[in-house]
């Protein structure tokens, strides 16, 4: 074969591959795009609904807690954060003791959760500032809360995409990890006594 035909084709077969990485960038760039749009729209869903369930004053008060509960499980990875929380100590407990640490923690986290959204004030906005890539199906999503005497309250959310899903990993509030804070709680108890101990501290505050 002549080295101009060579060169010809090599040249072809170099633009037809240039062309489809620029319709992968494309692509890749319209799926981010995409991403974004959703994960913003998820979290302000999400504060939106909480608020609206535990501020609907028409809903006996056991009513608005299944509905919050309900939201919260469905938006929240409690499993997850379950796991997280209890660090190397999920390795060392049984069966029986990480699904009473679950259901635990599944309480401790709705505690804190109404807690947060009953704290919200008529008037109070949250705003989207940003939506961070953090890789692995991961995006920060950092907000600003003003209320009407303009107190701004920095409140970001860490939320995780699998599949079409997207769940709340994480909050943190003014750069404070709700996560880190209940790992770091539990790390003194677990080296005293094990898991039973975490789990004797967690039992006390179990109804919720």
């Amino acid at each position: 074969m002549r080295p101009a035909v060579i060169c010809r084709r090599f040249a072809l077969f170099a633009a037809l591959l240039a062309g489809v990485q620029s319709l992968n960038a494309a692509a890749e760039e319209r799926a981010a795009d995409d991403d974004v749009v959703a994960v913003t729209s998820f979290v302000e869903t999400f504060v939106a609904n909480a608020v609206a369930i535990l501020t609907d004053e028409s809903l006996p008060p056991g009513e608005r807690d299944e509905a919050f509960r309900a939201m919260l499980m469905e938006g929240f990875d409690t499993f997850g954060g379950a796991r997280f929380v209890l660090g190397r100590g999920w390795r060392m407990a049984t069966r029986e003791q990480r699904d009473e640490f679950v259901a635990l923690f599944r309480q401790e986290l709705l505690r804190k959760a109404k807690e947060l959204f009953e704290g919200y004030e008529e008037g109070e906005v949250l705003e989207v500032m940003r939506v961070l890539a953090l890789g692995a199906g991961k995006f920060m999503v950092a907000t600003k809360l003003t209320n009407p005497e303009a107190r701004i309250n920095d409140v970001d959310f860490l939320v995780r995409k699998t599949g079409a899903r997207l769940q709340i990993v994480d909050v943190r509030l003014e750069g404070f990890s709700l996560r880190e804070t209940y790992r770091r709680e539990f790390v003194p108890p677990l080296f005293q006594g094990g898991v039973e101990r975490v789990l004797r501290r967690l039992r006390p505050r179990e109804a919720f």
